[in-house]
């Protein structure tokens, strides 16, 4: 996809790190937090600002800013070396998961393994990227309590066993001095979300304790407009007690169709919510009939 080329042409006489801001802002442009109405493109920016308080140049602030452009956008690394050069790109690509196709613990053991011997640039975004992450989440369970959890595809055990190894790694790489504050930074997050112990390995926490992840595709059509049969209306209010029920109901590693009378907000919502836990969903539109919305295993 030459998102360069097929978007407006950015604004002439930007910098660098306005560029970039441009760049990812369209590539994130309908997607929102997972669990809110929050659009994606602040997490980034998030990313961003916190590197640059901590002294990093231009490149690293613009590889900030479009981290997760490879992994959750249809932006190829052809798109970021045209317009971004060879260095951004490497450092986008070291902070991706090459693979969504594995399940989520080795997704994250892969993670945890590569970043230890990482660039020191591609350690910087993936440390503000933690960081970033851990600083919503920690106000959002003051806020929500141990309901949060059901917002992902793993619970709070599977969590704190991935961000504590994460740190482990990020420790055990070779010394950086201008990474010094965003690591304590980062220690003392995860220290006052998950403890100071650090579990061994991630629990079994299947989001429905009854089922088990299919050897093969489990289809499935999930009719939206069920979720809010008691009310007869969709409200934003209770958008975590659906997400929470479309979670206990479907296995990871399904294959699932939404399909029901249901506003396009919940739509846009629980495909978020399922991105990353099901192998392919799709939504049978009255009008274009089915259409493809992802596919992490494409034939």
């Amino acid at each position: 996809m030459n998102l360069h080329q097929t978007e407006n042409t950015t604004p002439a006489g930007l910098g660098l790190v306005e560029r970039a801001l441009v760049f990812a802002a369209r590539a994130h442009r309908q997607q929102i937090r997972k669990g809110t109405d929050v659009p994606y493109i602040t997490h980034p920016v998030w990313v961003a600002i916190l590197l640059l308080r901590a002294g990093f140049e231009d490149e690293i602030v613009a590889a900030g800013l479009l981290h997760d452009t490879l992994e959750d956008t249809a932006v190829t690394a052809d798109d970021l070396r045209q317009a971004f050069g060879q260095r951004i790109t490497l450092i986008v690509q070291g902070a991706s998961e090459p693979d969504k196709t594995p399940t989520w613990e080795v997704r994250k053991q892969h993670t945890i393994d590569t970043v230890a011997a990482a660039t020191w640039e591609v350690r910087a975004v993936v440390c503000a990227d933690k960081l970033a992450n851990l600083g919503e989440l920690r106000a959002e369970h003051a806020a929500l309590g141990e309901g949060v959890w059901a917002r992902f595809n793993r619970g709070r055990g599977a969590q704190a066993w991935y961000y504590h190894g994460l740190l482990r790694a990020l420790e055990a790489a070779p010394p950086c001095p201008r990474l010094a504050s965003l690591l304590a930074r980062l220690r003392a997050e995860v220290k006052a979300l998950f403890g100071a112990t650090a579990p061994t390995a991630p629990p079994v926490e299947p989001a429905n304790p009854t089922s088990k992840p299919p050897t093969h595709a489990t289809p499935m059509i999930l009719d939206l407009s069920t979720l809010y049969a008691a009310t007869e209306q969709a409200k934003l209010m209770d958008l975590p007690k659906y997400e929470t029920a479309v979670l206990a109901q479907v296995p990871p590693g399904a294959d699932v169709t939404l399909t029901g009378k249901a506003p396009v907000w919940l739509y846009l919502k629980i495909a978020h919510a399922l991105h990353g836990r099901v192998r392919m969903l799709s939504y049978d539109s009255p009008v274009t009939g089915l259409v493809e919305i992802f596919n992490h295993n494409p034939r």
